[in-house]
C-alpha cells in the first residue's frame, strides 16, 4: 500500500501543468511574520493605519480556532502536524435526494477549517486551553486596503496515518494545491444572514494556476509549504453590532474544484496531507485597519486636594489587546510636573458578561500640594501600546494652574453616549466640562489613596 501511494503521488506530479507555481518549502514562517516589521519598523500613532496580525490558535484540527492578536506560544502551542487519512470527496450531484436528508452523495469534507473572532487571550491550563468563545468586536473595524493576506501551512506525506514527528516518511507529493478562504460576519459559514467581508480570488479562474503549489516532501528536507492567500475586500467594515455576532474565516485547501463556491463545487483532494500550526507555522491574517485602538472618554477632576486624571480607551479586538505594564502619564506641556507627584491609582476592566467589549478605565492622581505647581499652562499625555507593540494610543489633557490650583473648568473631554470615537490625540471637544458625576467616579479611589508628601 505504501509503495502504491508513492507511485500514485509521483504519477500525479508528472501530470502537473508547467505553469503551476514552483514553491520552496519553509522551515518556519518566512514572510509577514513580525508585526513591527510588517508595519515598516515604526510604531504608529493617531490616524496612522496599522497592519494588525490576527493569529489562529489550533488546539485540535477538528475544533473552531479562535482568532486574536496574541501570537502562538512557542512551547504550549506545538505544531499539530495533523494528518488526514481520507481523501476529500464532494460529488455534489444530488443523487438520491428525492427524500430530504437522504442524499447518497459522498461528502468527505475534511478540508474545511473555521477561524472565529475571539475577544480574549488563550489561557493554557493543565487540563487544556481556556478560550473566550463569545464572538464580537468592541468597535467597528475599517479595512483600509483593497486586499489583505491569509497565511496557511500544509505538508504532503506518503504515509497519512503516521505521525511524522516520530517517523519521517520517504516521500510525499501533492500537485496543484490551492487554498480558498472567505471572511464573513456571524458564526456560521455561507449563511444567508451573514455579510461577506472578503474572499480569496477565484480558485478556478484563468489565473488560478498562479496560486497553486506543488507540495513535495523529501527525507531530511523542509516539508512545510507557506500558502499566501490574497483576499479581496468586498465590504470595508467589520461591524461591531450585536446582531453581526463577530466574524468567521472559512479556509479550504483543495486540488480539484469546479466552482469557486465550495458548497456548489465538485471537489477532490487526495489523502497524504497535513495541517501545520503553532509558533513556527502561524496561521494568520494580516489586516490593514484604521485605528488599532480608540479613545472613549477622558476627564480631569479635583477631589480632596488631588487632581485626578481619568482615561477610558479600548481596542476593537477586545480589552485584552493592550500592554497594561507600559501605560504612562507624562508631563508634556510648557510647565513641568514632577513625576513623583503622579501615581497610577488603578486600571479597571468591566467584569460583566460582555466585559471584553467594554472600555478599560485608567485613573491617576496628582499631588499638586505636595509638589507645588506654579501658575501657567500645563499638558499631560496618557499613552498605552497595543499588545503587538505596533500602535500607541495617546490622549492629551491640557489645563492651567491659577493661584497654585489646577483649573479644569475648560476641560470637557467625555465622549457623548460612551461610544468609542477615533481621536487625533487632542481631546474631545463635543461635551461639557466634568461635574459631580466625574467627581463621583474617582471618589472610591481617592478615599483609598494614601497621599504622599515630600521629605
Amino acid at each position: 500500500m505504501r509503495r502504491f501511494a508513492i507511485l500514485l503521488a509521483a504519477l500525479l506530479f508528472l501530470m502537473v501543468p508547467p505553469n503551476v507555481a514552483a514553491q520552496t518549502p519553509v522551515s518556519k514562517c518566512s514572510q509577514e511574520c513580525d508585526p513591527i516589521a510588517i508595519n515598516g519598523g515604526a510604531v504608529k500613532r493617531g490616524d496612522d493605519p496599522v497592519k494588525v496580525v490576527l493569529y489562529a490558535h489550533f488546539e485540535d484540527h477538528l475544533q473552531l480556532a479562535p482568532l486574536n492578536t496574541q501570537p502562538p506560544h512557542p512551547e504550549k502551542e506545538v505544531d499539530l502536524n495533523a494528518g488526514f487519512p481520507f481523501p476529500v470527496l464532494e460529488t455534489n450531484t444530488g443523487a438520491g435526494c428525492q427524500v430530504q436528508g437522504n442524499c447518497l452523495d459522498p461528502h468527505f469534507r475534511n478540508n474545511e477549517f473555521r477561524l472565529f473572532s475571539s475577544p480574549g487571550l488563550v489561557e493554557y491550563l493543565s487540563d487544556g486551553w481556556r478560550i473566550h468563545p463569545e464572538p464580537g468586536l468592541a468597535a467597528d473595524v475599517k479595512i483600509v486596503e483593497k486586499e489583505f493576506n491569509l497565511y496557511f501551512y500544509l505538508s504532503a506525506y506518503a504515509i497519512p496515518g503516521q505521525n511524522s514527528h516520530s517517523s519521517y516518511p520517504d516521500v510525499g507529493v501533492m500537485p496543484q494545491v490551492g487554498v480558498y478562504a472567505r471572511m464573513e460576519t456571524g458564526r456560521h459559514t455561507f449563511s444567508r444572514l451573514s455579510t461577506v467581508i472578503a474572499e480569496a480570488a477565484d480558485p478556478v479562474g484563468p489565473l488560478a494556476s498562479e496560486r497553486r503549489y506543488n507540495m513535495v516532501t523529501q527525507p531530511n528536507e523542509p516539508d512545510v509549504y507557506e500558502f499566501k492567500v490574497p483576499m479581496k475586500v468586498l465590504k470595508d467594515t467589520l461591524p461591531s453590532e450585536a446582531e453581526a455576532d463577530g466574524f468567521i474565516v472559512y479556509v479550504s485547501p483543495y486540488q480539484v474544484r469546479t466552482e469557486p463556491h465550495p458548497n456548489q463545487a465538485h471537489q477532490f483532494m487526495q489523502e497524504e496531507w497535513r495541517l501545520r500550526t503553532g509558533h513556527k507555522f502561524p496561521t494568520r491574517l494580516v489586516l490593514p485597519v484604521e485605528h488599532a485602538m480608540m479613545n472613549v472618554a477622558s476627564s480631569l477632576s479635583i477631589f480632596q486636594d488631588l487632581l485626578f486624571v481619568r482615561w477610558s480607551f479600548l481596542s476593537p479586538w477586545g480589552s485584552y489587546d493592550m500592554r497594561d505594564n507600559e501605560i504612562k502619564l507624562e508631563s508634556t506641556g510648557p510647565n513641568p510636573i514632577d513625576a513623583k507627584a503622579m501615581e497610577l491609582v488603578r486600571i479597571k476592566r468591566s467584569i460583566d458578561h460582555d466585559g471584553h467589549f467594554k472600555p478599560v478605565n485608567a485613573t491617576w492622581s496628582i499631588d499638586f500640594l505636595g509638589f507645588p505647581l506654579k501658575d501657567g499652562e500645563y499638558e499631560l499625555t496618557a499613552s498605552i501600546p497595543n499588545l503587538q507593540g505596533t500602535y500607541v494610543l495617546e490622549q492629551k489633557f491640557p489645563f492651567r494652574v491659577v493661584n497654585g490650583a489646577p483649573d479644569v473648568t475648560l476641560i470637557g473631554q467625555r465622549s457623548a453616549g460612551g461610544k468609542a470615537q477615533a481621536n487625533d490625540g487632542a481631546g474631545f471637544k463635543d461635551t461639557p466640562a466634568p461635574g459631580p458625576v466625574a467627581l463621583g467616579i474617582v471618589l472610591s479611589a481617592a478615599v483609598a489613596l494614601a497621599r504622599r508628601r515630600p521629605g
